[in-house]
């Protein structure tokens, strides 16, 4: 019972805060999700939209983590919007 009489809860800021940082965790754990999810989708919608070469690159780079995910969900999403 020592350890429990000498706990002092947080403050309202470290709340705050706390609550902030994981708000911020859970966004950014859900944009991860999102893209993992998607991925082959869009690098099959890359591919049959004549984009083959690059689709199959991004796979190779996705697979091996060569790249980070995020970079390789901007550029196919960028070769998508050239179409």
């Amino acid at each position: 019972m020592a350890f429990f009489s000498c706990y002092t809860p947080a403050s309202e800021a470290e709340k705050t805060q706390g609550e902030f940082e994981l708000d911020l965790a859970a966004e950014l754990l859900q944009k991860q999700v999102y893209m993992r999810a998607n991925l082959p989708a869009k690098l099959s919608e890359l591919a049959l939209a004549g984009w083959e070469r690059e689709a199959v690159r991004a796979l190779i780079s996705w697979g091996t983590g060569e790249k980070p995910l995020s970079e390789i969900w901007e550029e196919v999403n960028g070769y998508i919007e050239k179409r």
